[in-house]
């Protein structure tokens, strides 16, 4: 520090200095992090600390604990702001203020600093205390700190130990010499050192670096092929499901093309038949399109299968069911199964909401299989999502291949209700077991990064990162000429959050 200023003055400077050194050396060391730790594989912030107790003293340890602080409070106020991401990092300096201290008081007492260090005695107590003995402090603390936290889960104890212990020893072993050579008095006996023991020191850093630098890269592409590898067989499994899906609704199809007049019973039997093709799905239904001018009949006819009731329903406001209003055209759910389960459903108009619509338009259009993004259904609660496979209806032998035809014609669907959970499921099950918890995401294009609400599963979604477009998202779900635009999996392999 500058001579003729005031001790106060000095020791500010002092505390500035080295909070600001900790910082900048913390930021590299940070971009040494080899995921899914947190601790990195070679920490300057631990030499730079240790050298700055023992050259000036214990006015060092609050720089120290600030530039601690702002170090670790960048990485972890990133995620959010709350008590428990503003108390951790201060916890974690607390710990390098300690072993700092610690560290230079044993140094102190039994390496014989602040001697010159040319005994081959002291010289040896210097580096183990500087490096694996004095090190196993902070590493004990601040991993035990991340596990308390929920940081880390305890069966990542042992890697993020080891991989702390390593950094902070890498960077006791190299930085702590680098500051009494820079910084140490006699600058007579200190500033000869720059070339025998500051510049192997260096160099050793930068081999390190580099040769970690090289590796982390490898593995990193090495996950994002396995990743990506996992997420297209994952996309091919979920279509390959919806095609055994779509054989059952082309089966209900297929009864309607025998009499357009199925009777419940009828459509009863024929769905018991169908049971051991469709556990996948939540339900499966007909509605029958019905214009305005045929409201009234329809319901006095009691037309809805295993119901009194006969309204033609939708959602008010409130979310309540309640008889639909007028409109041109309707397509109440005429016959549901499992009832049990789904009763609540049953009359409910699925020309009512926006996302319905728009898909049942589109199949009665082209005439095709199509899938509706995630909605929430009816009698399913607020926080799971479902998909609609819908396949149109059309009277008997006549005319489908316009588009005229198919909306002068056009009678009803016939629909499986799937579960994105189920649909998942099934799909990943028929695929080698994966330890991989996966999302399914609705997603809009934002710049360069994708953001989106996600689906399932709710627990997981503070660890869904921000991927982007090309790195590490797959689209999903295609099914014949129709792509969902809507629908993206993101498959995240256990471990890997830190790729990105």
């Amino acid at each position: 520090m500058k001579a003729g200023l005031p001790k106060s003055i000095n020791s500010i400077l002092a505390m500035l200095a080295v909070a600001v050194a900790y910082w900048l050396s913390a930021t590299l060391g940070q971009m040494l992090t080899a995921p899914p730790v947190y601790a990195t594989a070679v920490w300057p912030p631990s030499g730079i600390a240790l050298g700055a107790v023992l050259i000036w003293g214990k006015r060092s340890l609050l720089g120290i604990a600030l530039g601690a602080y702002l170090a670790n409070g960048q990485l972890f106020l990133l995620k959010s702001v709350s008590l428990h991401q503003v108390l951790l990092p201060a916890g974690i300096a607390m710990g390098a203020v300690l072993q700092a201290a610690i560290i230079a008081y044993l140094i102190w007492r039994w390496a014989g600093y602040p001697s010159l260090l040319t005994d081959h005695k002291h010289v040896a107590r210097f580096l183990l205390l500087a490096g694996p003995l004095g090190c196993c402090i902070n590493a004990s603390f601040g991993t035990s700190l991340l596990v308390l936290a929920g940081e880390t889960p305890l069966s990542g104890f042992a890697i993020n130990w080891a991989t702390w212990w390593v950094g902070d020893t890498m960077g006791g072993l190299i930085f702590t010499p680098l500051m009494l050579i820079a910084f140490g008095q006699p600058r007579t006996v200190w500033t000869p050192r720059w070339l025998t023991v500051a510049l192997p020191l260096m160099l050793c850093f930068t081999l390190a670096t580099t040769i970690f630098t090289h590796v982390r890269a490898a593995d990193k592409l090495r996950k994002r092929t396995e990743f990506i590898n996992l997420v297209d067989a994952a996309t091919h499994s979920i279509e390959s499901t919806l095609q055994d899906f779509a054989v059952v609704l082309s089966a209900m199809k297929g009864l309607f093309a025998v009499s357009e007049q199925v009777s419940c019973d009828g459509l009863k039997v024929f769905t018991d038949n169908l049971s051991s093709h469709n556990r996948g799905f939540k339900a499966l239904e007909w509605a029958k399109f019905v214009k305005q001018s045929e409201r009234k009949a329809f319901e006095q006819g009691n037309s809805l299968c295993g119901s009194d009731a006969s309204s033609i329903t939708e959602r008010d406001a409130h979310g309540e069911i309640v008889p639909a209003s007028n409109r041109d055209a309707y397509l109440p759910v005429t016959f549901i199964v499992p009832m049990a389960s789904n009763r609540v459903a049953l009359g409910f108009d699925l020309l009512f909401e926006r996302l319905r619509r728009e898909t049942i338009l589109r199949a009665r259009d082209t005439g095709n299989v199509t899938i509706t993004p995630p909605i929430k259904l009816v009698q399913e609660p607020s926080d799971k999502y479902s998909v609609l496979m819908i396949k149109p209806i059309y009277h008997i032998a006549s005319d489908t291949e316009s588009l005229e035809g198919r909306r002068e014609n056009f009678i009803g669907v016939v629909l499986g209700v799937l579960r994105i959970e189920g649909l998942v499921n099934t799909a990943l099950g028929k695929l080698a077991p994966v330890d991989a918890p996966y999302f399914i995401c609705n997603y809009k294009m934002q710049t360069s990064r994708q953001t989106g609400d996600c689906f399932l599963p709710k627990a997981d979604l503070h660890q869904l990162p921000h991927y982007t477009n090309n790195e590490m998202s797959r689209s999903a779900v295609a099914f014949g000429n129709c792509r969902s635009q809507v629908m993206k999996m993101i498959l995240v392999k256990a471990g890997s959050l830190g790729m990105c």
